[in-house]
């Protein structure tokens, strides 16, 4: 059960946390604002309504970050990437703010799998992520979008700043030795908003870049033609 003490009310909030990861769900939210405990009639009404706007959007928002996020890495995932592409290029249309795009691929991951294991694999990823966050800034956004696949938008980021960057944690990276995984390397492939056509041709080129730096070896970081 869980509960609150408010003001020395005891207010019981179990009817209002969900089964998944215990967070409320935006149906308890809606039941808990319609018909909230009888303690909170001796508090004062407006406290009361903005107690609940505070507590509906905190859940919806925690709801959201669950549902655009991968559960294994705590990026977010392809689906929030696509919508984010389109925002940012429409921002670029209507703006002029420039974003990079940069795409990051674990080389020769699936033979780390077969030759270390799944948990193995997983501890790579992990590391792929912790190091890129430590890295970039509040502003930008790294996303899960494949089983090695990652990518990376930069904001107020051209090319050669993006490549900078790729760079830096492929660096990062490298110098991250750890006991319980093998080493292993990353492969970038980069291109500005400003060189592309739209959302889609955005992504596109920033693969074609990425594939360029697999196929000369990989652990390189390659900007779009």
């Amino acid at each position: 059960m869980v509960a609150s003490v408010l003001f020395g009310l005891d207010i019981d909030l179990s009817h209002c946390v969900s089964r998944n990861h215990g967070l409320p769900c935006q149906r308890h939210v809606h039941t808990f604002c319609s018909r909230p405990p009888s303690g909170w009639a001796q508090l004062d009404a407006g406290f009361v309504g903005g107690f609940r706007r505070i507590f509906a959007k905190q859940a919806l928002k925690e709801q959201l970050q669950l549902a655009s996020s991968d559960s294994l890495t705590g990026a977010l995932n392809r689906r929030y990437l696509t919508s984010q592409l389109e925002t940012r290029r429409a921002d670029f249309v209507r703006n002029q703010r420039v974003s990079s795009l940069v795409l990051i691929d674990v080389d020769g991951l699936k033979a780390l799998n077969d030759r270390f294991g799944h948990k193995t694999g997983d501890q790579v990823l992990k590391a792929v992520v912790d190091i890129t966050l430590q890295r970039i800034r509040g502003s930008d956004s790294l996303f899960r979008i494949g089983g090695d696949e990652f990518a990376l938008i930069l904001a107020d980021a051209k090319s050669h700043d993006a490549l900078t960057v790729s760079n830096d944690i492929r660096r990062l990276l490298r110098e991250h030795v750890s006991s319980d995984r093998p080493p292993f390397s990353v492969s970038f492939g980069v291109c500005c908003v400003d060189e592309t056509a739209s959302s889609d041709d955005w992504l596109a080129r920033a693969d074609e870049a990425l594939y360029e730096a697999k196929r000369g070896g990989g652990d390189v970081a390659r900007m779009a033609a």
